[in-house]
């Protein structure tokens, strides 16, 4: 449970593997499978150091880029994911290649492929790799990999989509809590496939994004401020249910549920500048306004007063006096 070790050909894990120590797997173009066993998965599990000297680390790698880790099988009731971090002491995941596929998981499964259980003493860094998620019908919170609230997550690289014909937002990496840093090439394919989903409270830094980078982002508050990431508007996407926005040099992710509020001449009181006369600047609070509501509730015309933003197209049918 300790070492550098290379696979010489495909091999499969019977038995659930504890790791304290550091350990180096170099997939050599081949796989692991994970076979299942009554209810759980023979995963491998990170526990850390008994006798904290330093921080444990497990590296895996694919020096010929056809390596893989997958579960061998798909009951129904084989549950849990093949990685797990259960850490006492200071513990770090780093993935610099190979393909891990979560894709064929149970109804019941959460972190298809990595679970995290061990808080602040927890670290997973994703250096490069193609990551599978499964879609989202089979498992709602994190199919590829699923954070405790504590752990941290660096993403310099890595690929990150699911199974295809999936239901819009797949929840492929769960995050409860903390900052995400990102940077370099990731992509997290977005619409019907993979997304990154933020806990309440949980925020992203990012910082020199590769131009093939892409990341689609959903917040569970109403609303995620990605500070001085600007010059990367273009390569970050959301769900339907969220907007993506310019703030001077910040991007914004707001959900189109959310109270929306800013000065009559179009921008926030904090980010307004004076036009002529128009020097006082007050945010109002706008009623949403759709099809729908023009129809049913005004016969095709606008509403006769109020404050009111629109959320999809309209099509007026009647005057408004």
């Amino acid at each position: 449970l300790s070492g550098s070790w290379y696979l010489i050909e495909d091999i499969t894990l019977t038995k659930q593997a504890a790791v304290k120590n550091d350990l180096d797997i170099c997939l050599n173009g081949h796989k692991i499978y994970f076979e299942t066993s009554g209810s759980s998965a023979n995963r491998i599990l990170m526990t850390g150091r008994e006798k904290v000297v330093e921080e444990s680390a497990v590296n895996i790698c694919d020096c010929v880029g056809t390596g893989e880790m997958k579960k061998k099988d798909t009951k129904s009731t084989a549950k849990g994911a093949m990685l797990l971090i259960n850490a006492q002491h200071t513990t770090s995941l780093n993935f610099y290649g190979g393909t891990f596929d979560a894709s064929e998981i149970s109804t019941t499964e959460i972190g298809g492929l990595l679970q995290v259980a061990g808080g602040d003493k927890s670290t997973v860094n994703v250096y490069g790799g193609k990551f599978i998620g499964a879609k989202k019908s089979l498992a709602p919170s994190g199919t590829i990999i699923n954070l405790s609230s504590g752990a941290k997550l660096n993403l310099y690289g890595g690929e990150f989509t699911c199974k295809s014909g999936t239901a819009d937002d797949v929840v492929g990496i769960n995050v409860p809590s903390g900052t995400v840093n990102i940077s370099g090439k990731v992509v997290i394919d977005g619409k019907n496939s993979a997304t990154l989903k933020l806990g309440s409270g949980a925020g992203v830094n990012i910082k020199d994004l590769d131009t093939a980078a892409k990341l689609c982002i959903i917040p569970t508050d109403d609303k995620l401020v990605i500070k001085g990431a600007a010059e990367y508007i273009e390569q970050i996407t959301t769900s339907d249910d969220y907007t993506v926005s310019l703030s001077g040099e910040d991007v914004k992710i707001v959900s189109n549920n959310a109270p929306h509020e800013h000065c009559i001449c179009g921008k926030t009181s904090d980010d307004a500048a004076d036009i002529g006369d128009h020097k006082t600047h007050t945010d109002i609070t706008y009623t949403a306004l759709d099809q729908n509501a023009i129809t049913s509730s005004n016969g095709g015309a606008l509403p006769l007063s109020g404050s009111w933003y629109l959320i999809e197209d309209i099509t007026l049918t009647k005057q408004a006096a």
